[in-house]
């Protein structure tokens, strides 16, 4: 009965059709996990620099603030307490300046005296007329030529574009509105604030400044530092200005620094505001240091990692994998096995058809002489001693798959004795197809085996020597020994096995190209059960092409007794692949020419 296209079980396509799905809803998943992921850092981003524009205008108003009117502003009213907003008065000495403003704001406006020096005790102030532009200076650069003209033409460009425009609408609100300017390179003293004396004037035509170096604004900025929160305290949970923020005050259009904490020029997320339209083109740079992004961000959600989505997926697609790899399995198993089935029942159905037909010629009395009786009860052993050879292949190999490998039972017995008698009973077989047997061996060669287990490794080979080769051909078995080994080789006169499959015939159910070329029905475990019995004997099978173009199959046992046991011709072995010398008395049985 034919063997129909082996089909995969129901169970294998649904499993392989849930890991699929299974698969695609993983890539689902991990891509709207890597997009949550995007989401959230960007979301993250957004927060921190949220966080930090907050910051940097909160700073920035309170720097404003505190150089517009904590230091330009009570200077510009210790002057008008003085008298210095009258133009027909001459402008007071520093001394009297400094002795009135310490009266004036005796709470030290920033904590400390020396503090408060550095920027109540300045050293040179200016009154400057808008409308003749006339400019007055008193203090120590009150002779400098370069400082005057370079003073004089900021001012008028910063009264004309800047004050005029702006300043009036600060004074109309209510503000005590305060500006600062940039003086040119050339000037000894770089930075001037200046304010009118009357805080509600809308039109002053008088106004106050002060000129000091950039570094004595320093107490400004650590004022700040120390004591203004420029972000929430639930924000910040305990960190301090010095420990959340990284700042920079800069003069845009000339590029120079006034004050700067020392990273933030390698801050590479930074929030940059102009502090104020009075003071042209000053800016306040502000960075989170990497503590507070860290700090900032605690708490948050930390979406989904992509490490672990790859991981996911990795997974589901190793499983899929897996799942592919067992189908596949599967499908080579089922494919397997019905060639085992139909191998093995063209195997069994020829003696079993010769052993009916001529046991019918002999119960029916056809045969016409005494000669034709004998030769179908020939035949008839024939057969049966194939379909025992057969069944005990079938049954060794499947007690050895059930038990996960075989015992062999050792003892010292003689291999010539053993290989001898299994090509006796073999002969009947052979001479179906005119095949001689040639044994050449020494005649005693001692090893401790399991006879049974050997002489069925011995007849599956000879069985395949027979089934592969020409009708009519010689198989030769050898015996020798060789370094500490005994090697049983079975060489026949066919097509031999090509050299990718010389390992794979071990498997079991994988039968060779020639095997399938021919069209000889096999079982696909002969090679499979001898190579179990050699390794349960410590020994292994190998395949390699004969002197004669055939296959040579190659069994080697360890031998306790070394070459020293073995004849003369024996020793003569260099190689797996040298001609084994036949010794005196070799076992030769030619059987071609019979019927």
């Amino acid at each position: 009965m034919p063997i129909g296209k082996p089909r995969v079980s129901s169970g294998g396509v649904i499993a392989s059709a849930l890991m699929g799905s299974v698969f695609l809803v993983s890539c689902a998943l991990a891509w709207h996990g890597l997009e949550a992921a995007r989401s959230h850092r960007a979301m993250a981003e957004r927060t921190l620099n949220e966080y930090t524009e907050f910051a940097a205008w909160q700073m920035g108003r309170t720097i404003w603030w505190d150089l517009s009117s904590g230091v330009s502003r009570r200077a510009s009213v210790v002057l008008a307490r003085l008298g210095a907003d009258d133009p027909t008065q001459p402008l007071p000495s520093l001394d009297q300046v400094e002795e009135v403003y310490k009266v004036q704001f005796p709470p030290l406006l920033y904590g400390t005296g020396s503090r408060h020096r550095e920027i109540g005790a300045f050293e040179t102030y200016f009154r400057y007329f808008p409308r003749s532009e006339v400019l007055e200076l008193r203090g120590r650069y009150e002779d400098d030529a370069v400082l005057r003209s370079a003073l004089e033409s900021t001012l008028r460009i910063y009264h004309r574009e800047v004050w005029a425009r702006w300043g009036s609408n600060f004074l109309g609100s209510g503000s005590s509105a305060g500006g600062m300017f940039l003086l040119p390179d050339e000037a000894p003293v770089r930075l001037a604030t200046l304010a009118p004396p009357v805080a509600l004037a809308p039109d002053p035509d008088i106004l106050f400044g002060i000129l000091f170096d950039p570094v004595q604004i320093q107490p400004v900025f650590d004022r700040i530092f120390d004591e203004v929160p420029v972000l929430p305290p639930s924000v910040t949970r305990g960190l301090n200005n010095r420990e959340l923020l990284e700042a920079k005050l800069w003069h845009e259009p000339s590029g120079v620094t006034l004050l700067a904490s020392p990273l933030i020029d390698g801050a590479t997320e930074t929030s940059d505001i102009a502090l104020s339209e009075l003071f042209p083109g000053m800016r306040l740079q502000l960075a989170l240091s990497d503590q507070a992004r860290a700090q900032l961000l605690e708490g948050a959600p930390t979406g989904v990692r992509p490490g672990a989505l790859i991981l996911l997926l990795s997974m589901n697609l190793g499983l899929l994998g897996l799942t592919a790899f067992k189908l596949r399995q599967e499908y080579s198993f089922i494919r397997l096995r019905a060639d085992f089935v139909a191998g093995v029942s063209h195997e069994l159905r020829t003696p079993i058809a010769q052993i009916r037909m001529f046991g019918e010629t002999l119960l029916l009395n056809r045969t016409r002489n005494e000669r034709e009786r004998t030769r179908a009860a020939e035949i008839i052993v024939q057969e049966a001693g194939r379909l025992n050879n057969l069944v005990d292949s079938v049954l060794l190999f499947s007690r050895n798959q059930r038990n996960g490998g075989m015992t062999p039972e050792l003892e010292e017995a003689d291999l010539s004795s053993l290989v001898r008698e299994a090509i006796e009973a073999f002969e009947p077989i052979a001479r179906a197809r005119d095949a001689a047997l040639v044994l050449e061996a020494p005649d005693h060669v001692p090893l401790r085996m399991d006879s049974d287990l050997v002489r069925q490794a011995v007849l599956n080979l000879l069985d395949n020597a027979l089934k592969y080769g020409p009708r009519g051909q010689t198989i030769r078995v050898s015996i020798a020994t060789a370094e500490g080994e005994v090697v049983l080789a079975v060489e026949d006169e066919g097509s031999g096995v090509a050299g990718p499959d010389r390992e794979r015939v071990w498997e079991p159910f994988v039968r060779a190209e020639r095997q399938r070329s021919t069209h000889v029905a096999g079982a696909g475990i002969g090679l499979a059960l001898i190579r179990d019995i050699m390794r349960a004997h410590s020994g292994d099978g190998t395949i390699e092409s004969g002197p004669g173009g055939g296959c040579r199959a190659i069994l080697t046992f360890p031998s306790e007794e070394g070459t020293d046991r073995g004849s003369e011709a024996s020793r003569g072995l260099e190689s797996p692949n040298a001609k084994l010398p036949a010794p005196a008395g070799a076992f030769i049985l030619q059987n071609k020419g019979s019927t």
